[in-house]
């Protein structure tokens, strides 16, 4: 989480630099197969929910103060099926997928709507 807070502080692009951050974490499955058995094991032993909780806990107050609550959860939500979603297919999401995905999800936030919208800039609507 150290190195997050350290490239998001460096770089304005905070979708763009989440999906770099994001595309590096899915480079090691087992890391990111380990985090999704802990979520698992969590469900049914409330003793290991404090442990599965510091991951997205983290994300989400490493986020907020930058894009708000309402994004951040949405982003710390989406982290979390992104990685399902590569876990299950074994194809990550791709880094421009992802800073897309990312960036429309803090649109709204009142920090990141300039971000939002350059990084929309010159594309059409879908």
């Amino acid at each position: 989480m150290a190195q997050w807070r350290s490239d998001l502080d460096k770089d304005r692009d905070l979708a763009a630099t989440l999906a770099r951050l994001t595309t590096v974490y899915l480079a090691d499955q087992d890391r990111y197969r380990t985090l999704n058995e802990l979520y698992m094991a969590a469900a049914h032993r409330p003793e290991l929910q404090r442990l599965a909780r510091l991951w997205p806990d983290g994300l989400l107050a490493l986020l907020e103060p930058r894009i708000g609550r309402r994004a951040a959860n949405a982003v710390t939500v989406f982290f979390d099926g992104a990685t399902l979603h590569a876990l299950i297919t074994g194809t990550p999401l791709s880094t421009d997928e992802l800073t897309d995905a990312i960036a429309r999800l803090v649109a709204d936030g009142p920090e990141q709507r300039e971000v939002g919208q350059s990084a929309h800039a010159g594309r059409t609507p879908d």
